[in-house]
């Protein structure tokens, strides 16, 4: 029974040799599968996609942000991925985030800069809130910035300007003008 088995067993592997050396050998066509005509994206985006997922490492391997939206389009010729419903998470270096989302945004494919427009909302560290009606993301200097009117509210303070800075290497935000800020006790 023993040498039924052995012999079987080699005869797999001597058939199992052949059909691999056979498909190594042969130079066969690449199986291609015809898929039907579709139209293209509107707006001439060269690709188009629900549900999309990015993020972003610096040279340490550091998620340095990451993104998410309800739909994105891909313009090739202009390198950028217009989106839809988006939310961004910017990561500090202590390991604390700001979640910052607003109706549309763009992210440029060669400097991975962000811009989110409509609506913005955010969370910042120890539950401080952020509203506003557009940012953009500095990828290179690793800064938020707007120049539209800002509500920032925490607990018991309450705070609006027109215009802002995030900068993230730093942990410090600074509104530019017209400046006002109330305590609620």
């Amino acid at each position: 029974m023993r040498r039924l088995q052995v012999a079987l067993l080699g005869v797999a592997l001597v058939i199992i040799v052949i059909v691999v050396g056979s498909a190594v050998k042969e130079k066969r066509a690449p199986f291609i599968i015809k898929v039907p005509d579709t139209q293209p994206p509107p707006g001439d985006a060269n690709l188009e996609v629900t549900g999309v997922s990015f993020g972003y490492t610096n040279k340490n391997n550091e998620k340095e942000w990451e993104l998410k939206a309800a739909k994105a389009r891909y313009f090739k010729d202009q390198k950028l991925v217009k989106l839809e419903d988006i939310e961004v998470i910017l990561y500090r270096p202590n390991n604390q985030t700001y979640k910052l989302s607003g109706k549309y945004g763009e992210l440029n494919i060669d400097t991975q800069n962000i811009t989110v427009q409509g609506e913005v909302k955010g969370t910042l560290p120890n539950n401080t809130q952020i509203a506003t009606e557009s940012f953009l993301y500095d990828n290179a200097k690793r800064i938020v910035t707007t120049s539209d009117k800002v509500i920032i509210t925490r607990e018991r303070s309450y705070m609006e300007g027109v215009g802002m800075i995030i900068n993230i290497k730093e942990e410090k935000i600074d509104l530019l003008a017209n400046v006002k800020v109330t305590e609620n006790k």
